[in-house]
């Protein structure tokens, strides 16, 4: 739990940034472990991504942003047997696939560092304690 290495907020950003862009009201998340980034994060790898809630629970104020009630997981057929294609919410992939492709374009085309995420001997140095 928590922020994660240096640089990783800056990623939080750079999403962020562009959610607002497209007019969603996206909220951040702390690292938990459950997913393929602990490893990255672990090694002091700044990293970051989009999270559509999946099994957590939605507090009130989420319910009255994204729909549903309190209390009830973003995703009812998440790692159950109706987790199917045929139950994807096509907007929501749409919006968190756009997102993925502009932060991995964003990082692709520069090394300068968008949002402070570390660079040049800071990038050296967290590649070099694992």
């Amino acid at each position: 739990a928590g922020p994660g290495p240096e640089g990783s907020a800056g990623i939080e950003r750079t999403f962020l940034g562009y959610l607002t862009s497209r007019g969603v009201a996206a909220d951040g998340t702390d690292f938990d472990g459950r997913s393929d980034y602990g490893p990255f994060v672990d090694a002091g790898i700044p990293s970051g991504g989009v999270f559509s809630g999946a099994d957590d629970r939605k507090t009130p104020e989420q319910a009255g942003k994204w729909g549903g009630t309190g209390d009830a997981p973003f995703d009812p057929n998440y790692h159950s047997p109706q987790d199917t294609l045929a139950n994807i919410d096509r907007a929501a992939l749409g919006v968190a696939a756009s997102a993925v492709g502009y932060g991995v374009g964003t990082y692709a085309r520069t090394v300068t560092g968008p949002d402070g995420v570390p660079v040049g001997p800071q990038r050296a140095e967290v590649r070099s304690d694992g």
